[in-house]
């Protein structure tokens, strides 16, 4: 009950944000200001991020820390259609009827990712966020999803293979509990601030 409490208080009283000009004056900062709107209502009804929020909150209150990853999925988004598939030689690959092997295509798009506070590290050096020198997101991924994100690079298939432990202990954020889960991989994404070893920052 305190916990809803406090989750409801955030939400009324942080609604959430708006796009205004910055030369309130000026005609092209105003329709500028006017698209950005437009656009930010489309994504937070398209992805919807009033669930999303209230998601949030109830991290914060319950972990002390909320956090999103946003990026461009190529694979979301609406489907488009099939781009045929090519060999080194830049000639189409057929299957084992004979027939064009494709692929396919869509339109992409932009993703909200939620991360739990445990799945997300920081150097153990830091004392605080702003010192650590990077951050790495871990997560469970499908082994088929890996695969076929990667089809085509040999590198990266040859370092996407399963366990010889079949079965994960893999915590479920909407029921609140742990559950077996087999053909899943732990994929780290490291994120390195820029410093004096990347000046220009580094992920992997």
């Amino acid at each position: 009950k305190i916990t809803k409490t406090y989750v409801n208080n955030i939400l009324t009283f942080a609604p959430g944000v708006t796009i205004g000009p910055k030369n309130e004056s000026e005609l092209s900062d105003q329709k500028a200001a006017e698209l950005n709107n437009s656009v930010w209502s489309f994504i937070k009804e398209k992805e919807n991020l009033k669930s999303l929020n209230r998601q949030l909150a109830h991290d914060y209150i319950e972990m002390g820390e909320a956090a999103v990853k946003i990026f461009f999925d190529p694979q979301g988004g609406t489907f488009k259609g099939y781009e045929p598939v090519y060999d080194e030689m830049g000639q189409p690959t057929f299957d084992e009827n004979g027939e064009p092997q494709a692929d396919p295509v869509f339109h992409g798009a932009v993703k909200f990712e939620r991360i739990l506070a445990f799945n997300l590290l920081r150097d153990p050096s830091a004392k605080a966020w702003a010192d650590s020198r990077y951050v790495c997101y871990r997560k469970m991924v499908p082994l088929r999803d890996l695969k076929r994100q990667f089809k085509g690079d040999d590198d990266k298939l040859k370092m996407v293979t399963e366990s010889s432990d079949k079965t994960y202990q893999v915590f479920d954020g909407a029921s609140g509990s742990y559950k077996d889960s087999d053909g899943l991989v732990m994929v780290r994404e490291y994120y390195f601030r820029p410093n004096g070893e990347f000046p220009d920052g580094y992920y992997y």
